[in-house]
């Protein structure tokens, strides 16, 4: 709703303003007649948009001043601003604005003896000392003939201060080809456990809490619940039996994660098979230890159930290493069988992201490798380094339902907040980067379908390019055609710029402050 108003704002905007006749303005500065002169100069922090009439020797004229703050692309809300003039004879006239008439606009009056003057105009931006330095500029003599720019457009400071708006130097960078592939993200082996009751029992909280829910970090070895044994159905023979069964079925998933390992370093078998063998190995190891604590628990407490149950003692079920609790099962109070599921716990400090890469890419994929992600539902992108060291698992068979091979690569995913079983869309570097003409892909806009991008002639004035494109990579594109370097274009809010050379086109262009 704001951006559709921000829209609705700026076109009645222009209609009114475009009504006033006010001249466009070059790149750095030419004169229209005696209408006067404008001057555009950026620097890393802040943009000045100058506009001065024709200058008489010991008149007073008055100054137009418009100061954006680069950041946020907003105007500067305070003054003062100072203006120097370095005059033929070497004296220095100062002059100045003590606070801005209206948001970003400065209007002091100067008056000058004749000859071309050096004009120094200084201001603060959050208390850093920031300086433009204005040459040439003529007091007295003829003046030169004004200068249209064909096609120009008139989108006014009022105008870019009001919307989301941003302009960008032009320049080369290194781009390269990319693939966009489609994937997951997945526990990594281990990361993720289901905690069973290792017997039946009444499931109660622990120290007055609750069973844990979902969402609930914890720590390795918190207490999860207590678990009060059913006499009838808990003995420690039971107990020794199931840490020995426990004991079997590690050493069978120890043997079958090493065989699957071989086989998996020979392609003999899935990336999936071999992950599914390692995390089965890692969850039996966590239910033996259980398991072992709770037998050691029982022989510690020959007592009666009852007295367990009067005083609160029982079987601790820990967290067998820190994460968050993603499901629960149970409920405080409640019975729950030998086997029965209690808590999901994942471990969320690292995560893989398996992404479906076709056959003929897979090739390409030698670290480093340049990868960006790109979270469901989020249109910012973060970018990935995968070096020579890290994490990089190609599967060996393509997928029979995607036709696309598995390529795990782990991520700290507390940085990055990824939450997993969510999808990803990632945009993977192909070959070696080239040093190219390249602009951010919001500076390019479509017109009856061909490409444009809107480039900054003044600090008000704005010419439309069309464009050649060539590859994209990392919220860039390629301009093959239609731009050179040094020049500025509309980074964000071109489509502003292009409903403004509509309104313009019908009233006419220009206004007055």
């Amino acid at each position: 709703m704001r951006s559709n108003h921000a829209l609705i704002v700026c076109i009645l905007a222009l209609a009114a303003w475009a009504r006033c006749g006010r001249p466009l303005f070059s790149e750095r500065e030419h004169d229209h007649g005696d209408e006067g002169t404008s001057v555009t100069l950026w620097s890393a922090r802040a943009e000045l948009f100058m506009e001065y009439p024709r200058l008489e020797a010991g008149k007073e004229a008055a100054f137009l001043i418009h100061l954006t703050v680069v950041e946020g692309f907003k105007p500067l809300g305070r003054g003062p601003v100072t203006l120097e003039f370095a005059g033929p004879s070497g004296q220095v006239r100062t002059f100045s604005a003590a606070s801005p008439s209206r948001p970003g606009i400065f209007t002091p009056h100067v008056r000058l003896p004749g000859g071309k003057h050096t004009l120094t105009l200084g201001f603060d931006i959050d208390g850093v000392a920031e300086r433009f330095v204005v040459p040439d500029i003529q007091v007295g003599g003829a003046a030169r003939p004004g200068q249209e720019i064909a096609g120009a457009i008139s989108f006014l400071k009022e105008q870019q201060w009001l919307v989301p708006f941003m302009t960008s130097l032009i320049e080369k960078r290194p781009m390269r080809k990319t693939a966009l592939v489609h994937g997951k993200v997945i526990p990594r082996a281990g990361g993720r456990v289901v905690i069973s009751s290792p017997f039946s029992g009444m499931v109660v909280g622990t120290d007055g809490a609750g069973i844990p829910v979902p969402g609930m970090d914890v720590a390795e070895g918190d207490s999860l619940a207590l678990i009060l044994p059913n006499p009838e159905a808990t003995t420690a023979a039971s107990l020794k039996a199931q840490v020995d069964m426990l004991s079997k079925m590690v050493g069978k998933a120890e043997k079958e994660a090493k065989r699957l390992e071989g086989l998996f370093l020979d392609k003999a078998v899935s990336q999936r098979d071999y992950d599914d063998a390692l995390t089965l190995y890692a969850i039996k190891q966590s239910e033996l230890a259980l398991a072992r604590k709770q037998l050691d628990l029982y022989r510690s407490q020959q007592t009666a159930t009852f007295r367990a149950k009067k005083s609160g003692e029982g079987f601790m079920i820990r967290a067998p290493f820190s994460g968050r609790i993603s499901e629960s099962f149970v409920a405080a109070k409640q019975y729950v069988q030998a086997g029965d599921p209690l808590l999901v716990l994942a471990n969320l400090d690292a995560a893989w992201i398996r992404l479906n890469v076709p056959p003929a890419l897979v090739a390409s994929l030698v670290a480093p490798l340049d990868i960006l992600i790109q979270k469901e539902g989020d249109p910012e992108k973060f970018g990935l380094v995968i070096a020579p060291d890290d994490m990089l698992l190609i599967g060996g068979e393509v997928h029979e339902g995607t036709r696309t091979v598995p390529v795990t690569i782990e991520v700290p995913s507390s940085v990055h907040a990824l939450i997993l079983g969510s999808y990803v869309t990632g945009e993977i570097g192909m070959g070696n980067p080239v040093e190219t003409l390249a602009i951010e892909e919001g500076a390019v806009i479509e017109d009856d379908g061909v490409p444009v991008c809107y480039v900054q002639a003044g600090g008000e004035t704005f010419i439309k390019r069309p464009l050649t494109l060539g590859i994209r990579h990392g919220g860039f594109v390629q301009v093959l055609s239609g731009l050179e370097p040094g020049e500025r274009v509309v980074s964000e809010g071109a489509y502003k710029v292009k409903l403004a050379s509509a309104a313009v086109g019908e009233a006419g262009h220009g206004h007055a402050h």
